[in-house]
């Protein structure tokens, strides 16, 4: 099974917020910014991805896991 290879606005097209394994990620100059990739594994649970992704890791050389959706900036620090 042939994966095709996208851009990043193609995978949010395709997978908005879910969060995406993608294989042999395609950076910019500046090695900060992920311009193409092959989604591998997707899903709304990022435990899942992580989970299940484990296994497809081993067979490619490189990989990122990214969010399509906006995170929530409302995350609380708590000092204990």
């Amino acid at each position: 099974m042939t994966t095709q290879v996208l851009n990043i606005a193609e995978i949010k097209e395709k997978y908005p917020e879910q969060w995406v394994l993608i294989g042999n990620p395609i950076f910019d100059e500046t090695e900060l910014n992920v311009l193409a990739d092959e989604p591998i594994l997707q899903s709304k649970d990022k435990k899942e991805v992580c989970y299940l992704g484990r296994e497809a890791a081993k067979k490619i050389s490189s990989y990122i896991v990214i969010y399509t959706g906006q995170r929530s900036s409302a995350r609380r620090l708590v000092n204990f």
